[in-house]
């Protein structure tokens, strides 16, 4: 058994529930073309297949791409649900 990291950049779907803000907890729309859905999913099967995740998250409007307002980030904690940020 061993550490691994999986990292993505991607462009694409806009996604869902980008009506919750700060705080709230973001479940998914559970649209098979949704990416945050796809994402969550992703996760999910992880551990379903008894992979201990440690950190899994979701960033949206990522500050450290070049041009991008560090407070313009939103990010979803993927093991806890919960929203960091808000479109607002």
């Amino acid at each position: 058994m061993g550490d691994f990291v999986v990292r993505v950049h991607a462009v694409g779907g806009h996604g869902c529930q980008r009506d919750k803000g700060h705080g709230e907890k973001v479940e998914g729309c559970g649209e098979p073309g949704c990416p945050d859905c796809i994402t969550r999913d992703y996760v999910r099967r992880l551990q379903a297949a008894g992979n201990s995740v440690q950190v899994a998250s979701l960033t949206h409007w990522p500050a450290e791409l070049p041009g991008r307002d560090p407070l313009g980030e939103v990010r979803d904690d993927l093991l806890s649900g919960v929203r960091r940020g808000s479109f607002r």
